[in-house]
């Protein structure tokens, strides 16, 4: 529930801060291209097959965790995709999303009241390097600290 938590936190963290960053938007038949805020969602897209149509976006998926006696953190990944017919426009708005999310998290390093940014083990981003044009790609990997789970039984017998 916890690792949740985090996921439903981190998003409304990410849309506060790329809310007025205005993307263009992949054309359809129906809607020219226009502009909007990148929408942001957990584990999977609503609807995998139209990926390229929800662009502006960010994904955020829960990749690991790991358990000691003292702590407890999880691996999240988020995905950045952006459209843009201009292919230099396009990669540069890809890495003004990026870094507005990045710039943001380390300004705050504490999300949800509960949730710690581990510097230590850094923050990840990446733009995909494969020729996607018009549509562009990253992800930026992160590891957080969540609160100690402490058990209940203290001695055994």
């Amino acid at each position: 529930m916890t690792a949740l938590k985090l996921l439903e936190d981190l998003k409304a963290f990410q849309i506060d801060a790329v809310k007025d960053l205005m993307l263009k938007t992949a054309p359809t038949e129906q809607n020219p291209s226009t502009r909007r805020a990148a929408e942001v969602y957990t584990g999977r897209l609503p609807d995998s097959k139209s990926a390229k149509k929800k662009c502006p976006y960010i994904l955020n998926q829960y990749v690991t965790g790991r358990d000691t006696e003292d702590q407890s953190v999880v691996t999240i990944r988020s995905v950045f995709a952006v459209y843009d017919d201009d292919e230099q426009d396009g990669s540069c708005s890809l890495l003004t999303m990026m870094e507005r999310v990045r710039v943001a998290l380390r300004r705050q390093v504490v999300i949800g009241e509960q949730f710690e940014l581990d510097l230590k083990a850094g923050l990840e981003p990446m733009a995909y390097p494969e020729d996607t044009a018009p549509f562009f790609i990253g992800e930026m990997s992160t590891t957080w600290k969540l609160p100690v789970v402490r058990r209940e039984v203290t001695t055994w017998p």
